[in-house]
C-alpha cells in the first residue's frame, strides 16, 4: 500500500513538473523576441552589430525548442487518451460564483494545434533567414515574428481565453465538431496569410490570425447555442461590449502631450477607472460588483 501511494505521489509530481513545460512553449519565442528587440534598439544608431548567423540563431532557437517541447507533450497525450496538461501560474479572480486563474491548458486539440503552429513557425523562421539576407531590418523582422508566434501560442494555450465551449463539446456527442473546427481554423489561417501577407506584410499575418480566430469562436459559440441552447451572453454582455467600444473610441483620439509610453499608461489607467466605475453604477456584472465590494470592505 505504501509503495502504491509513493508511486502515485511520484507520478503526480512528474505530471506537475511536465506541466510547467507549457509555460516554456510560450516563453521561449517571447525570450527570442525580447533578445532580438533589445539588439534592434541597441544597434539603432550603430552601423555594426551581431552577425546575421548569430541573429538567425537567436531567432530560431526559441521556436525550435518550443516545437520539441510541444511535440514531447503531445506524444504523451497520444499514449494517454484522457491526459490534459494544465499549469496554473497564479490565482487571479476568485468569487463565490466563479474562479479565474492565470493558467495554461493543453488538451488533444490544442496540443495538435500547438505542434502545428510551432513546427510551421520554425519552418518560416528557417526560410526567412535566407529571404531576409542583407536586409537592414533583419533583427526587427525576427523580433516581430517571434512575438507574433508567442501571441498565437498564448491564444491557443491560455485556459481562460477560449471559455467553456470546448469543455461542453468534448463532453457531448458532438466532440468531433471541435476537431472539424480546429481543422477549419488551420485552413483559414493559411488561406488568409497567403492572401494578406503579400499586401500588408507582417500586419497581414496579424489580420489573418485575428479574422480566423474570430470566425472560429463565432462558429463554436453558435454551434453550442443551437444544439444546447446555451449562451455565454446576455443583455448586460451587449451593454458591456458597447461600453468598451465607446471608451476605446473616446480615449483613442485623446492624446496627452507626454512621452508615448506615459501617454499609453495614463490612458490605460483612466480607461480602466471609467470602465469599472460605469460597470458598478449600472451593475453590469454581479461578479465584478461582488469582488470590488469584498475588496473595499477589507480595506475599510
Amino acid at each position: 500500500m505504501l509503495h502504491t501511494n509513493a508511486a502515485i505521489h511520484h507520478g503526480q509530481e512528474a505530471l506537475q513538473q511536465s506541466s510547467i513545460l507549457l509555460s516554456l512553449i510560450i516563453l521561449l519565442p517571447l525570450l527570442s523576441a525580447l533578445i532580438l528587440g533589445g539588439i534592434t534598439l541597441s544597434n539603432h544608431a550603430k552601423t555594426s552589430g551581431p552577425s546575421e548567423k548569430m541573429l538567425g540563431l537567436f531567432a530560431l532557437i526559441g521556436p525550435a525548442l518550443a516545437t520539441v517541447i510541444a511535440g514531447a507533450l503531445f506524444v504523451q497525450q497520444l499514449k494517454q487518451r484522457d491526459l490534459i496538461w494544465t499549469h496554473t501560474l497564479a490565482p487571479w479572480l476568485h468569487t463565490s460564483s466563479f474562479e479565474l486563474n492565470f493558467s495554461f491548458s493543453m488538451d488533444h486539440l490544442s496540443g495538435l494545434m500547438t505542434v502545428m503552429i510551432t513546427f510551421i513557425g520554425t519552418l518560416i523562421h528557417i526560410f526567412s533567414i535566407a529571404y531576409m539576407h542583407d536586409d537592414r531590418g533583419f533583427s526587427r523582422y525576427f523580433a516581430y515574428l517571434n512575438l507574433f508566434l508567442a501571441a498565437m501560442l498564448l491564444l491557443i494555450l491560455s485556459d481562460n481565453i477560449i471559455g467553456n465551449n470546448n469543455a461542453i463539446l468534448f463532453n457531448s456527442d458532438y466532440y468531433r465538431v471541435v476537431l472539424a473546427l480546429g481543422v477549419l481554423l488551420a485552413i483559414m489561417t493559411v488561406v488568409f496569410n497567403i492572401l494578406l501577407i503579400p499586401k500588408y506584410g507582417i500586419n497581414g499575418a496579424g489580420f489573418a490570425t485575428f479574422i480566423s480566430i474570430v470566425i472560429y469562436n463565432i462558429a463554436k459559440v453558435s454551434f453550442v447555442y443551437f444544439k444546447f441552447k446555451l449562451s455565454p451572453f446576455c443583455v448586460n454582455s451587449v451593454k458591456t461590449f458597447v461600453l468598451i467600444l465607446v471608451l476605446v473610441g473616446f480615449f483613442y483620439f485623446w492624446d496627452f502631450p507626454f512621452h508615448p509610453v506615459i501617454n499609453i499608461g495614463l490612458k490605460s489607467v483612466l480607461l480602466g477607472l471609467c470602465y469599472v466605475t460605469i460597470v458598478l453604477k449600472m451593475n453590469l456584472s454581479d461578479d465584478i460588483t461582488l469582488l470590488l465590494n469584498k475588496f473595499l470592505n477589507k480595506k475599510l
